[in-house]
């Protein structure tokens, strides 16, 4: 007997266009401590029948993707080996380049400012002229940036404190209500006797 519902060849799967790839997620821990955004290359897939141009499925790959499509998921892995998961700011992402600037550097390997910042001279040289002016400016922004996410972290603390203030002061009050209505009317104080 046969189970319909189980991934594998049987039901269907060898048809369809099946591709997994690397997609830039923002890490907002990161990016918040950081003060610029940060993005972890996260695994994706994208499944498609051939001929249907409608019903593109692409999300965040799941363990059972890589059970379901093994010959797929080993082809990407072959792809990724030697190549290192990146962290940090995606040069597409940062102001200070144009757009021709960043597929220049792409195709030099350079994807996140922090690799441009902490680059070696020889790398830079086969950036051209200019390459070295491009590594202090990026040195400047993360410095700029970790300046900035520190300033943006105190005042999310402030701001914090602030509202946990406002709760007990109004906790206080309404404390000190609930205590003016129990006293209610009874034997005169000494002072009013």
């Amino acid at each position: 007997m046969q189970i319909i519902n189980q991934p594998g060849p049987s039901n269907g799967d060898e048809t369809l266009f099946v591709e997994f790839f690397l997609a830039p997620v923002r890490n907002n821990n990161k990016s918040e401590q950081a003060g610029r955004p940060i993005f972890d290359d996260v695994t994706h897939v994208r499944i498609q029948a051939p001929g249907d141009m409608l019903t593109v499925v692409e999300r965040e790959a799941w363990d059972g993707d890589k059970r379901r499509f093994p010959r797929q998921w080993q082809a990407f892995e072959a792809q990724q080996a030697g190549r290192e998961e990146l962290s940090g700011t995606p040069i597409s992402t940062w102001p200070a380049l144009s757009r021709s600037q960043v597929e220049e550097l792409r195709a030099l390997k350079f994807y996140t400012v922090e690799q441009i910042a902490n680059a070696s001279d020889q790398q830079l040289q086969r950036i051209g002229m200019g390459g070295f002016g491009l590594r202090t400016t990026a040195k400047a922004y993360l410095e700029s940036a970790t300046n900035s996410a520190l300033a943006q972290q105190q005042a999310t603390e402030l701001a914090r404190r602030d509202q946990q203030i406002a709760e007990l002061q109004e906790q206080i009050a309404r404390l000190a209500s609930a205590v003016d209505d129990k006293r209610g009317p009874g034997r005169p104080r000494k002072e009013a006797a």
